[in-house]
C-alpha cells in the first residue's frame, strides 16, 4: 500500500501580517513595532492592577458591611426575651410603660424626695403594731400616774386639817371643837412658820399683835381649802413658796420621762427595722433607690422616725403637766 505524504496534502500556513502599515522589508511582516508592543504591555498591566484594586476594595467593603450587620443583629438578638430594664440598649422613654412614680411626671429634688420618704415612714410606722402598743402604754401609764396622784391627795385632804396658833395655850381644845380642826400651840410667829415649812401643820394662824389688824394665815405652797372653809370670814392664805413641783414628785417624774424616751426610741427603731426588712423582701428598696438619691432616702427615714419620737414625747409631757396641775402638784 502506498503511504500518503502528509506534508504534501497539508496546506501551507498563511503568513502573519500586522493590521497596521506593512513593513518595508520581508522581515517586518507580521511583527509589531517595538514601541507599540511596550505601550500595549503597559496598558494591560495598568488595567489589570486597577481591576485588582477595585476587586480588593469591593471585597473589603462587603466584609465591613457584613461585619456591621452581624454586630447589629447580635446586639439585638434576645432583646425581646429579657425585660427592658436588663437590656443593654436604653429604650425610648416614650415607649416605656407607666410606673406611677412621682419622678415620672415631675423632677423630684433632694428635699422633696426626703419629705416623701419621711411622710411614708411616718405613716407606715403609725399604722404598725409597735407604735400603737407603745402609744397605748404611754397613755395608760400617764393616766394611771395622774389618777393615783389625785387619789392620794384626796385621801390626804380627807383627814382632819391641822393648824398652828400662837399663844393659844389652854384654849386650843376649845378652838378645836369650834372649828373642827386640830390645833397646835406655837410660842411665836417664827415657830408657827417653822411648823408649816416642816409640813407638821397645814397652815398657821397668826393674829395681829396690836389686835387691830386682820389675822394672817400662812401656808406652804398651796391653799388649804379644807381649812379655809371652816374659817369665817373665808380668806386666802399667804404662801411661803411659789407653787412648784415638789422634790418627791420631780425625781420620779424625771426618771419616768427618761424611761419613756428610751421606750419610744427603742420601739420606733424596731418599727424602722421591720419596715426595712419588709421593703427588702418585697424589692421596694430597689424601686426607691432607682427613683430618689440614697442620701435623701436615709435622711427622710431618720426625719420621719425622729418626728414620731418628738410627737410622742410632747404628748406625754403635755398630759403629765395637765395631770400634775389637776392633782395640785404644780
Amino acid at each position: 500500500m502506498a503511504r500518503k505524504d502528509n506534508g504534501a496534502n497539508d496546506e501551507s500556513p498563511e503568513p502573519l501580517v500586522s493590521k497596521g502599515t506593512a513593513g518595508e522589508g520581508i522581515d517586518d511582516l507580521g511583527v509589531p513595532v517595538d514601541d507599540e508592543v511596550i505601550e500595549d504591555e503597559t496598558t494591560a498591566d495598568e488595567a489589570e492592577s486597577d481591576d485588582e484594586a477595585t476587586a480588593t476594595g469591593a471585597s473589603k467593603g462587603s466584609t465591613a458591611t457584613a461585619k456591621k450587620e452581624s454586630d447589629e443583629s447580635g446586639a439585638t438578638d434576645g432583646l425581646d426575651d429579657v425585660p427592658f430594664e436588663l437590656a443593654e440598649d436604653t429604650p425610648d422613654p416614650d415607649e416605656l410603660p407607666e410606673t406611677g412614680l412621682v419622678s415620672e411626671f415631675v423632677d423630684v429634688g433632694n428635699r422633696q424626695a426626703a419629705w416623701l420618704v419621711s411622710n411614708r415612714e411616718s405613716t407606715t410606722a403609725m399604722r404598725s403594731p409597735y407604735f400603737l402598743v407603745t402609744a397605748a402604754v404611754i397613755i395608760l401609764g400617764v393616766l394611771a400616774a395622774i389618777i393615783s396622784g389625785i387619789v392620794a391627795d384626796v385621801q390626804k385632804e380627807s383627814g382632819t386639817p391641822t393648824m398652828a396658833m400662837v399663844g393659844v395655850g389652854e384654849q386650843a381644845q376649845m378652838y378645836e371643837q369650834q372649828l373642827g380642826v386640830k390645833i397646835t400651840d406655837a410660842k411665836d410667829a417664827p415657830a408657827a412658820e417653822k411648823l408649816v415649812r416642816e409640813g407638821k401643820v397645814d397652815a398657821a394662824f397668826i393674829q395681829d399683835p396690836s389686835g387691830q389688824g386682820q389675822p394672817t394665815i400662812i401656808a406652804l405652797d398651796k391653799q388649804p381649802d379644807a381649812l379655809l372653809e371652816k374659817l369665817a370670814p373665808k380668806t386666802e392664805a399667804t404662801l411661803l413658796k411659789t407653787p412648784a413641783v415638789d422634790s418627791t414628785v420631780a425625781t420620779p417624774l424625771l426618771w419616768g420621762m427618761v424611761a419613756l424616751s428610751l421606750l419610744v426610741v427603742a420601739t420606733l427603731g424596731t418599727a424602722l427595722y421591720q419596715n426595712l426588712r419588709l421593703e427588702k423582701r418585697n424589692r421596694i428598696t430597689e424601686i426607691i433607690a432607682a427613683t430618689i438619691p440614697p442620701r435623701a432616702s436615709a435622711s427622710g427615714r431618720i426625719t420621719g422616725m425622729l418626728t414620731l419620737v418628738i410627737v410622742q414625747l410632747v404628748v406625754a409631757a403635755v398630759i403629765t403637766e395637765l395631770g400634775l396641775s389637776l392633782s395640785g402638784k404644780t
